[in-house]
């Protein structure tokens, strides 16, 4: 699959998974809302007991204006009131049933469902960014003026990700988004490059006709990593396997590995926000969907 198809379908597929996240975080936050307006009376309150033990509930005594005392169990999100605390109780004068203490439950519900929007809405604007950066530097690197020279492609698997480069007779090297030309390449060969990779940070190349556009800076040094030379000859067998590599559900496949931290943000997520499997599964789909994107970005080469 193309690069830019590729990088369209990640980046899309990122923003729907946002999309559908931030939809249940702000309906969250919505209803949470709702349920805490009108709370505008204050007074203070004593806890009495857990009610049921270990249910994560209090039971608190406490006197509304003008009205009879009265004891009202709440849902907690911690257990830290013992018997005999006194807390702020908020609550509807109009009717008093609707009321909260610190660490009630809805409230928490509320602050997190806001945590879980301003993440999506930071994690839409990067993306929007970084998408049209993309667009717009590369299309400005591919329109430089050509010069022919002598490159050895060659790939660098270095972690969870392979990328593709060239290396100039000069020492320079140049980081590409992958096509199946790269696997018809013998090193050296002969390409054209778009741009000067000594003035220029983003170079484009042409390679047996075909374009590439730069998937990062050119560099004077090594990128680290495991160093996979193209051989000396061309081997036709080889030029039709990588091609079949480049379809899409085997890109996918390859990139899959780049989700693998994903689990562990939900998790972190989880004991940092609080939620439950909801949480979990919301940052996890995130992370996965962002670490998809960054390979695509990145120019994460499948040919393997």
């Amino acid at each position: 699959m193309h690069p830019l198809r590729y990088g369209v379908l990640t980046g899309g597929a990122l923003l729907a998974v946002c999309a559908l996240v931030g939809s249940l975080c702000l309906a969250g936050l919505v209803e949470a809302r709702a349920r805490t307006s009108g709370l505008s009376a204050r007074t203070i309150g004593e806890i009495v007991a857990a009610t049921p033990p270990l249910s994560g509930g209090v039971a608190v005594r406490w006197v509304p204006a003008g009205a009879a005392e009265r004891t009202d169990a709440l849902a907690l999100t911690t257990d830290g009131f013992a018997a005999g605390t006194r807390v702020e109780i908020a609550y509807d004068p109009q009717d008093p049933e609707r009321l909260v203490v610190p660490g009630s439950v809805v409230l928490a519900d509320g602050d997190r469902a806001g945590a879980g929007l301003a993440f999506v809405l930071v994690v839409v604007g990067a993306t929007v960014l970084v998408v049209a950066w993309q667009l717009a530097s590369r299309t400005h690197a591919l329109r430089r003026a050509a010069s022919p020279v002598t490159a050895r492609p060659f790939r660098v698997q270095s972690g969870l990700l392979t990328r593709a480069w060239f290396e100039l007779d000069d020492g320079g090297f140049i980081a590409v988004h992958p096509d199946p030309v790269l696997a018809r390449l013998p090193s050296p060969s002969t390409v054209t490059l778009l741009g000067d990779p000594v003035r220029h940070r983003l170079v484009g190349v042409v390679a047996d006709g075909v374009t590439l556009a730069p998937s990062g800076g050119t560099r004077r040094t090594q990128p680290s990593g495991r160093r996979l030379d193209n051989p000396s000859r061309v081997d036709t067998s080889r030029a039709v396997l990588a091609a079949d590599r480049y379809r899409l559900l085997r890109r996918l496949r390859v990139d899959a590995v780049q989700a693998v931290p994903a689990p562990v943000v939900g998790v972190v997520w989880v004991i940092v926000l609080g939620g439950g499997i909801g949480s979990f599964l919301a940052a996890t789909a995130i992370t996965a969907a962002a670490g998809l994107f960054r390979a695509a970005v990145h120019g994460s080469d499948p040919s393997g």
